[in-house]
């Protein structure tokens, strides 16, 4: 069984849970964070195709953020 790896970080100031993926190519939050602790967001003027883990499975990235992640 495989264990992931997670811990608390600070984003923008807020204290998060976060699950490291070393094969991830982006960092997400959610709308809901992004909403409840006040991190402002912009839409991108060319959304990013997001393909997932799922087969068949693509979405897209339309908005973007600019936040300051801390450990510690």
């Amino acid at each position: 069984a495989s264990t992931a790896l997670a811990a608390y970080v600070y984003v923008n100031g807020h204290k998060a849970h976060c699950l490291f993926d070393t094969g991830c190519e982006s960092v997400m939050i959610s709308q809901e964070f992004a909403d409840a602790c006040k991190v402002p967001i912009y839409e991108y003027e060319n959304p990013s195709l997001l393909q997932l883990a799922v087969k068949g499975s693509r979405s897209s990235i339309n908005y973007g953020a600019d936040v300051k992640i801390a450990a510690g």
